[in-house]
């Protein structure tokens, strides 16, 4: 999803975190390396470009990523206390990780 809807929505997780609650999620923060930061760049906007040139709108699956620091921010700025930030394997080729929260 655009980072700007992944906004939104780790604010509404930590908005529904009860007191004593605990928040665990996982979200993409950037692409591993350089040289795949600049193919999905390309590759999206191919993407984008054939997509408009053709005839039938079938959906197309685009993937951001949500730098670290931002997500960290957010969860402060929602009154949660973060336990963890631990880097996981769920998103091949994106450093990504999984966030551990909760509510005092």
């Amino acid at each position: 999803m655009k980072p700007d809807f992944s906004r939104t929505y780790i604010s509404e997780f930590c908005r529904l975190v009860a007191p004593g609650g605990i928040l665990v999620f996982q979200i993409p923060a950037r692409r591993e390396t350089l040289a795949l930061r600049m193919r999905g760049s390309i590759g999206r906007t191919l993407r984008r470009l054939k997509y408009s040139m053709k005839s039938d709108k079938s959906p197309v699956m685009e993937m951001y990523g949500t730098p670290r620091a931002k997500v960290e921010s957010l969860i402060s700025e929602g009154g949660l206390e973060l336990i963890a930030s631990v880097p996981d394997s769920q998103a091949e080729t994106w450093e990504s990780y999984t966030y551990v929260a909760t509510r005092r």
